[in-house]
């Protein structure tokens, strides 16, 4: 059996982030793959003999088993032993625990808790009610500008709704690349190494990203926030309000989305 650490994207003092475990049960025998990309996905033809799973471990201490077989497997079903169908019961598994969850949606694996909101003061005024409805002390934050002018901050109310209302977080920045990586034609590491720009990039998955992100079909140029500030701008801190400035070096600015300024939140 052989065990191998990658993808780290732990940070001190968050704890959503993780690292990938990955396991390989029969070590270097074939056929060497699983069912998902973090595990080196088998390809398609492949359905069943896979021997390679991946689990995620989060810094505040929560294990996720990513691929189905294994999360099967964990169960203890001889029945499992030699079958060709795990297909379907991967499938009822992962929409049951999906439905307990609360997912509104799903991108990849990241499992989305609220459609995309903002881009307009009335989705931020309706943030904000529904915050003071479940909270009547909430104040609405603020921040000063680069003009020394003080303005709502609403990246600051994004975060504060996803977890207060949804019971979720905004995205961090790798879990944008998933995103990004799902909705084009492209990789993780491909998006995360280029930060002035990709051009040409072919869209894949888009029904199926924007139905779970709440969006509509005709839009065309979106920008999602991210919870880290260091995504943009250089790192400072001026919350991923200027990501569609010429010259800036932000996250989403890698990717031409950047019109409507967007909260979704993930899971925890």
């Amino acid at each position: 059996m052989i065990w191998t650490f990658s993808n780290s994207e732990l940070k001190a003092g968050i704890p959503n982030s993780y690292i990938y475990l990955t396991v390989d049960v029969n070590g270097d025998k074939e056929p060497n793959c699983g069912q998902t990309s973090q595990s080196t996905k088998c390809p398609n033809t492949r359905k069943y003999g896979f021997d390679k799973f991946t689990m995620k471990i989060l810094a505040r201490g929560k294990i996720e088993i990513k691929d189905c077989w294994a999360k099967l497997a964990v169960r203890v079903d001889k029945k499992l032993t030699g079958r060709e169908d795990i297909t379907s019961d991967c499938k009822e598994l992962q929409t049951a625990e999906d439905k307990a969850k609360g997912c509104t949606g799903k991108v990849g694996d990241l499992c989305i808790k609220g459609k995309a909101a903002g881009g307009s003061a009335q989705a931020y005024d309706e943030m904000y009610n529904k915050l003071k409805e479940k909270d009547p002390n909430y104040t609405r934050p603020t921040i000063v500008d680069n003009d020394n002018v003080l303005q709502n901050n609403n990246w600051q109310m994004a975060m504060d709704y996803c977890e207060k209302i949804e019971g979720g977080h905004m995205p961090t920045g790798a879990e944008l690349a998933q995103i990004a990586a799902y909705l084009y034609d492209t990789d993780i590491e491909t998006i995360n190494n280029h930060f002035t720009g990709i051009s040409g990039l072919t869209m894949k998955n888009k029904d199926e990203v924007y139905k779970s992100l709440g969006l509509d079909a005709s839009v065309s140029d979106f920008y999602l926030w991210s919870s880290d500030i260091n995504n943009c701008c250089n790192g400072q801190a001026v919350h991923g309000r200027n990501f569609n400035k010429s010259g800036t070096d932000g996250y989403w600015h890698n990717i031409p989305y950047y019109t409507i300024k967007q909260a979704v939140c993930i899971k925890d």
